[in-house]
């Protein structure tokens, strides 16, 4: 199976790794929506195997753009999990 769409960030969530766990055998794709969660699926897919994910920038967040935001989705886009 392959969760083609998710948002698993600390914000939300107080135990990721069970979670993850529990899709081990099978593929998660985490969304990122602004620097900060960018920066976290950066992390998950460093971390874990079986996690991809993409950068973007959600049109709710779009007031926090910023060259930041550009520079990393830019210095990352070709990352191997992304």
């Amino acid at each position: 199976m392959i969760d083609t769409h998710c948002h698993i960030y600390k914000e939300y969530y107080d135990d990721i790794e069970s979670i993850i766990k529990k899709m081990d055998n099978n593929i998660i794709i985490v969304s990122g929506t602004n620097l900060k969660n960018n920066k976290e699926v950066l992390e998950l897919c460093n971390k874990y195997d079986n996690v991809y994910g993409t950068l973007g920038i959600h049109p709710e967040d779009i007031d926090e753009i910023n060259e930041e935001t550009l520079n990393f989705i830019e210095d990352h886009i070709n990352d191997n999990k992304i």
